[in-house]
């Protein structure tokens, strides 16, 4: 080797290394889809709650704390779908999608069929949009399993209302009337469960 080549040492001249500074993880901002996801199941989780207090109170029972539990629970299963991948995804938001666009047939006459339908069509074209747009067969199953159950829930609720315990509401003072809120309504399939509490309350 040339001496030229080689510092006053006699030793090969290595560089310095510069440290390696750690990395920061940027999160991404939220996308237009996720805040409307957040959004919307956070506005089932509240208004099934505050469901639930109304229906007490209009004498609907265990019927208005099961019903409105489901609600709030496919609320919170939206949410969470977020953060989750595969088939926990699916199922998460098989169980929110499914089950809301279920409550909206149900919930058909409250406020016309005309808004009810097309709302469940809705959400079931975000949920085959959510598995179209990364095709994948565990979150499809994920997605099927979680709506099957959310269909199977609402139709054992709705045949096991009439037997379940009555909360009967105070009955208002003569010559005073009172507002009440039937939750979840007096519309099938849970029309005999309606008569069946009255019956029981003596309304």
């Amino acid at each position: 080797m040339d001496d030229a080549a080689l510092p006053e040492s006699g030793e090969p001249h290595v560089r310095p290394t510069q440290p390696k500074l750690p990395t920061k993880h940027v999160s991404r901002p939220w996308n237009r889809t996720a805040l409307a996801v957040i959004c919307f199941g956070t506005f089932i989780a509240v208004t099934s709650a505050i469901g639930i207090g109304l229906g007490i109170h209009a004498g609907e029972g265990w019927l208005a704390i099961l019903y409105g539990g489901l609600g709030v629970s496919m609320g919170i299963a939206g949410i969470a779908g977020i953060w989750r991948s595969g088939a926990p995804r699916g199922a998460l938001f098989g169980w929110f999608l499914v089950g809301i666009a279920s409550r909206a047939v149900v919930e058909g006459d409250a406020y016309l069929a005309f808004i009810s339908i097309p709302i469940a069509l809705a959400l079931l074209a975000a949920l085959a949009a959510e598995l179209l747009r990364q095709p994948s067969a565990p979150r499809t199953l994920g997605a099927a399993a979680g709506g099957g159950l959310a269909v199977i829930a609402l139709v054992v609720l709705a045949v096991a209302a009439p037997s379940l315990p009555v909360i009967c509401a105070p009955h208002p003072s003569p010559g005073t009337s009172t507002w009440v809120f039937l939750y979840p309504g007096n519309s099938p399939p849970f029309d005999d469960a309606e008569q069946n509490y009255d019956m029981r309350c003596g309304i």
